[in-house]
């Protein structure tokens, strides 16, 4: 699966988050303004930025959105269903049946994926959020990608 321009392969976290700091810059947004609209502290973002902390998937999210971003979860095989992480309700449950189908027990999960069976369950549930690490290596034993991406223009509907 190929990325169109203006998508992020999230599994390359540094390459992201500069992105997101350009984009931040050409908008002319000051940092404190990114605080206040996204609801996440400046000094998360230059922890992820240096690659230092992996994000909260939550708080990646709201920057990503606060700076003209979406983060979405993409099946690498056609047709290629395209998950928004806005709400991971609907992702977590795509990456359960992911391993009921390829009749995953939750004890193999963590051999398979490197993510323990309660922090899946947790996930699943909504009880935490995953760290964008985490969730990467997650969805990509289940072949799926975690992409950002600029938000498509709203189609104007004529009357």
């Amino acid at each position: 699966m190929t990325l169109n321009e203006g998508e992020y392969d999230l599994a390359d976290q540094r390459t992201a988050m500069n992105a997101l700091s350009r984009e931040r810059v050409l908008l002319g947004m000051e940092l404190g303004d990114m605080e206040e609209k996204s609801g996440v502290s400046v000094n998360s973002f230059y922890a992820w930025r240096s690659a230092g902390r992996s994000p909260q998937l939550a708080n990646l999210v709201a920057v990503a959105q606060t700076l003209g971003f979406e983060i979405v979860m993409i099946h690498t095989t056609p047709p290629h269903p395209v998950y928004s992480l806005h709400n991971i309700s609907i992702a977590m449950a795509a990456i359960d049946q992911a391993r009921r189908d390829e009749k995953l027990s939750t004890k193999e999960l963590r051999a398979t994926t490197s993510v323990a069976s309660n922090s899946f369950y947790s996930w699943l549930k909504r009880h935490r959020d995953p760290t964008l690490s985490r969730f990467v290596s997650l969805v990509e034993s289940f072949g799926f990608r975690v992409v950002m991406r600029r938000n498509q223009p709203k189609k104007e509907v004529a009357a």
